[in-house]
């Protein structure tokens, strides 16, 4: 991990490097004052920041301003002044942790070490989330199945876009008016339709039948239709999964 250390002190800098090197991490870069900080921050590769607040040219309260504009870097305001309003600024735009300096300094940098440590972990699951989420996204949106997620009270926890490419309606229409699907089943078939959804309510079970639909524009699709309970690890139930693929050309054939 990369960190920049920003303090117009070289004393104090020298002195977070070596509680740095301590606990493994030894890629450090240095700057005086925000301004540096930012040109450093530009050359790429930060993971982490520690600053000082009252610096020359830009003190740690712009710098931070300026980081969060950018990007999301843990950022640890490390400062010899204990302003409150100091402290409320910085966590009203942003800052991990704030930290003062001062009092018995094995004490002092052991609270460092530790929201470091605490900064890097939760920088990296955040990362891990936006993989997963990314990869979730890549998978799900790029489905031709129109495919979503009801929780128990029915309302929609998600749906893939391609719902708009069988029924004509987008997945925000639905989202708005979880009653729709009901409203755009075939009329012969509604009773076919309230019979499963009875089902669906009274057995925690696989279910699935074909059903037609009449899309925004008109047309008559015919869908195959396959749900299941969701829970979570504990057995809780979160509602149902479903997934809907047009057969339309199927059933013509």
């Amino acid at each position: 991990m990369k960190i920049l250390i920003v303090d117009d002190s070289s004393t104090m800098r020298r002195i977070i490097i070596n509680t740095l090197s301590r606990i493994g991490y030894t890629d450090v870069v240095e700057g005086e004052n925000g301004k540096s900080g930012l040109e450093k921050l530009g050359q790429g590769g930060v993971e982490m920041i520690i600053t000082d607040w009252n610096m020359p040219e830009m003190d740690g309260l712009e710098f931070l301003k300026r980081v969060r504009s950018l990007n999301g870097v843990p950022f640890i305001l490390f400062t010899g002044r204990g302003r409150e309003e100091v402290a409320i600024e910085a966590i009203n735009n942003g800052v991990d942790f704030y930290l003062q300096k001062g009092g018995e300094p094995k004490s002092q940098f052991t609270e460092l070490t530790h929201k470091i440590k605490h900064a890097v972990n939760k920088r990296r699951m955040e990362i891990l989330l936006v993989k997963s989420e990314q990869k979730f996204h890549t998978f799900a949106d790029y489905t031709h199945d129109w495919e979503y997620w009801q929780s128990e009270d029915n309302a929609f926890v998600y749906i893939t876009p391609s719902c708009e490419q069988i029924t004509g309606y987008n997945a925000d229409d639905f989202k708005q008016d979880p009653s729709l699907i009901s409203s755009i089943i075939y009329p012969d078939d509604r009773n076919k339709w309230t019979l499963h959804t009875d089902e669906e309510n009274r057995l925690n079970t696989t279910l699935s039948l074909e059903i037609r639909i009449v899309r925004k524009d008109g047309e008559t699709r015919w869908i195959s239709h396959r749900c299941q309970p969701v829970t979570d690890t504990n057995g809780k139930l979160l509602g149902r999964r479903t997934g809907n693929r047009d057969i339309t050309r199927q059933k013509q054939d």
